[in-house]
């Protein structure tokens, strides 16, 4: 086996690290591209309009998906350029319910073309941002968040519960 860790330098660790990190953010971005197909897939059996049922039902749920992903692409965008919305952040979310109801007035596909066209813009704009951008932070509620923490938290893992969320409605 060669040795090579004794003769490391700061310069190696790094481009190790590097490596990991464009290898995290190109299988984000793959899956944050997946998730506009896997909503065409769901969009014949959606039924236009809400419910005043506690849990969403499918198109409620693509209704909050297409106005989150404007707002996390947006929230994303400015913590990565070092801007501190933290406070923008918290009021916007809870703007959330009302902007849906107004999006529930569009047919599932239009919401579905929305969703896709905000997964495009965000994918385009990660797959070029420096990748140290990313780890630009703001304090929301008791939790400092980085613009990675929105992509993977707020956009991937987010979005893809909520894709389980509609199948499960449409069960």
């Amino acid at each position: 086996m060669k040795i090579e860790s004794t003769s490391f330098t700061d310069a190696d660790y790094d481009a190790i690290v590097e490596g990991y990190l464009e290898r995290e953010r190109r299988e984000l971005v793959a899956r944050l591209r997946a998730l506009p197909d896997q909503v065409d897939a769901l969009v014949p059996q959606l039924e236009s309009g809400g419910t005043d049922d506690a849990e969403w039902n499918g198109i409620e749920t693509l209704a909050h998906m297409a106005v989150g992903v404007q707002f996390f692409g947006w929230a994303i965008h400015e913590v990565s350029e070092g801007k501190d919305v933290g406070p923008q952040i918290a009021e916007a979310i809870k703007l959330r319910d009302p902007a849906m109801m107004d999006s529930l007035q569009q047919p599932p596909d239009v919401l579905a073309k929305q969703f896709r066209d905000g997964i495009h813009r965000l994918a385009a704009f990660l797959e070029t941002v420096p990748f140290d951008d990313l780890r630009s932070a703001v304090q929301l509620a008791s939790r400092q968040l980085s613009a990675e923490d929105f992509v993977r938290i707020s956009t991937v893992h987010h979005f893809e519960e909520h894709v389980e969320q509609m199948r499960a409605a449409l069960a």
